[in-house]
């Protein structure tokens, strides 16, 4: 199964697919399937938005004492080539801080919300952030700036539809998408201490490598992923070939 070429587009990819599969094997429920999903997408009007304060000075030294308390058995290291970042997922000290934030993003982006997942980002020297589209099981994110050594601004695009055709060989691909003034990147910086909310599923986003190549750049970033509520189940591919009853669907997605 061939898929689209930027980091986290194995959801994507699965979703074109099943729409292909179930229309030659069971055309009855591709209407269905897609209007099941359809809570995923973002409307297109909402624009990330910048938040000074989203944290009381209590949570924000939570999320600090967490980055303090890591050891180093555990840091993830899978993405340190293709990322430049340590990661952390899921810490037992932001579990509360967590669905608590619920609310509040809920109410900024203006449907209800549950908490997916959620993850420390240690970038280092060599961090960087290619172009991508999220999957929708982190459909609303909080990204928090925790400490940096320098500004590092993060651009995004307007919503955009989800692709569903994609020419994977043709070289440049990133460009073309930062290029595209159908995609109207906006950039903003964060200082340590604000966050940033927006839909990283239909909102293209990237950073730049750090400038100033060799200096021993850092930022630890918090990122709180949330899915609009009562979605879990339908957004996990695995359950779509018993949810829609679509014999032979989770093999075919595999």
């Amino acid at each position: 199964m061939s898929g689209f070429p930027w980091y986290d587009s194995w959801w994507l990819t699965r979703f074109v697919c099943a729409k292909e599969f179930i229309s030659l094997h069971r055309p009855a429920r591709l209407a269905e399937f897609t209007r099941a999903l359809a809570p995923l997408r973002t409307r297109p009007d909402f624009r990330h938005q910048l938040l000074a304060d989203f944290f009381s000075k209590s949570d924000a030294d939570t999320v600090r004492t967490a980055l303090q308390s890591i050891k180093k058995d555990e840091l993830e290291l899978h993405e340190i080539a293709s990322h430049g970042r340590f990661v952390v997922h899921d810490h037992p000290l932001l579990r509360e801080l967590h669905s608590a934030a619920a609310a509040d993003v809920s109410r900024l982006v203006g449907e209800a919300v549950e908490p997916s997942y959620t993850f420390l980002g240690l970038y280092k020297m060599n961090g960087k952030c290619d172009a991508h589209l999220d999957a929708p099981v982190s459909k609303w994110t909080l990204d928090y700036c925790i400490e940096q050594s320098a500004p590092w601004p993060i651009a995004f695009s307007q919503i955009v539809p989800w692709p569903e055709t994609f020419e994977r060989e043709e070289a440049g691909w990133q460009e073309r998408i930062k290029a595209s003034p159908q995609n109207r990147f906006t950039s903003l910086a964060m200082k340590p201490g604000e966050a940033v909310v927006f839909s990283g599923s239909s909102q293209w986003h990237y950073r730049e490598p750090f400038a100033e190549p060799g200096r021993q750049h850092h930022c630890s970033l918090l990122f709180l992923h949330f899915i609009p509520s009562g979605m879990k189940e339908v957004a996990e591919w695995h359950n779509w070939e018993r949810i829609f009853d679509v014999p032979g669907l989770t093999l075919a997605l595999k």
